[in-house]
């Protein structure tokens, strides 16, 4: 059994993604992030950051205490890990995994993260920090068309894809949340030069 302790933002998304498609037990424990239920020293023990999602396996694979990983795309590797599933063993498709994750972590998420606070929570008049953000989402979500072009886009070739199943297969646990809602809120006004669309009903069709 693993408790994911909770809040549905996009990164808390991607967990419980990835515990349903691995069908890994687990129950929730949720958060009111805006009430700063995160904050307590007892969350703090799991999490010294008090940032969400976090997890605590209670029945490692190698057995023993139980392992508490923090961290989305750690939380991501653990549980491909343990599953067997989602994560090449060796070579190009699990360096390609890692790559994109690491993207996905470093790169989307963060910058998503800002624009949607300056989209959504800021004060008026912050029009400098919503252009560099917005920017950069739609910049990064070319980046991840142009990386998936090739990707099919009917279910059973998905499903079914060896390039999909391998190399690239963490990747929709790691970006449905951020894409499909982040990266709407930015393209909105925009040329659609990210071609925003296709990604969403691939990935809706895969989830």
């Amino acid at each position: 059994m693993i408790d994911l302790h909770y809040s549905a933002t996009p990164n808390g998304q991607k967990i419980a993604i990835m515990l349903e498609e691995i069908g890994e037990p687990y129950r929730v424990i949720p958060y009111d992030i805006f009430d700063g239920d995160q904050l307590t020293a007892e969350f703090g023990r799991i999490n010294p950051n008090h940032k969400l999602p976090a997890i605590v396996d209670q029945d490692p694979a190698e057995g023993g205490d139980p392992i508490t990983v923090f961290e989305s795309g750690a939380i991501l590797q653990y549980l491909a890990e343990k599953s067997r599933r989602f994560l090449p063993a060796s070579g190009a498709a699990r360096a390609a995994t890692l790559s994109w994750l690491t993207w996905q972590v470093a790169g989307l998420g963060p910058m998503g993260g800002q624009a949607s606070h300056f989209l959504r929570y800021a004060p008026a008049g912050q029009d400098y920090a919503i252009d560099r953000y917005t920017k950069e989402v739609k910049r990064l979500l070319t980046v991840l068309e142009n990386g998936w072009r090739r990707v099919p886009m009917s279910r059973a070739t998905i499903i079914r894809s060896p390039t999909w199943r391998s190399g690239r297969a963490a990747l929709p646990h790691s970006l449905w949340g951020w894409a499909s809602t982040n990266g709407p809120r930015c393209m909105a006004g925009s040329n659609g030069s990210a071609s925003g669309p296709r990604w969403r009903v691939r990935w809706r069709a895969r989830i």
